[in-house]
C-alpha cells in the first residue's frame, strides 16, 4: 500500500507565533491547540520564553502573537517572506 506525504505547509498547525518587534517578521511558532488561553498567560516563561532562549533570541526583543492576531494584520504565515531567516 503506498501513502502519500503530505506536503509541509510553513506554520500550518501553529497557534502561536513569536514576531520580532523591530521587523514584524515571524521568528517561531507552537502549536498549542488545546490548551487554555489563561494556562499560555500564566505560565508564559514555561511555554514561549525558554524556546527563545534555547534559539538565542533575547525574549524581550520578540512579541507572542495569536494566529488569529497575526492573520487579521494581514501576515501570511506561510510565506516565507513573512519568517525571520
Amino acid at each position: 500500500m503506498k501513502t502519500t506525504k503530505k506536503p509541509f505547509i510553513l506554520g500550518e498547525n501553529y497557534t502561536h507565533f513569536a514576531v520580532n518587534k523591530q521587523t514584524n517578521l515571524i521568528i517561531t511558532g507552537w502549536d498549542y491547540k488545546g490548551i487554555e488561553n489563561e494556562e499560555l498567560r500564566q505560565f508564559k516563561s514555561d511555554y514561549f520564553l525558554g524556546d527563545l532562549i534555547d534559539l538565542e533570541i533575547e525574549p524581550d526583543t520578540a512579541n507572542i502573537l495569536t494566529r488569529k492576531y497575526i492573520e487579521r494584520m494581514g501576515i501570511e504565515i506561510t510565506d516565507t517572506i513573512n519568517w525571520q531567516k
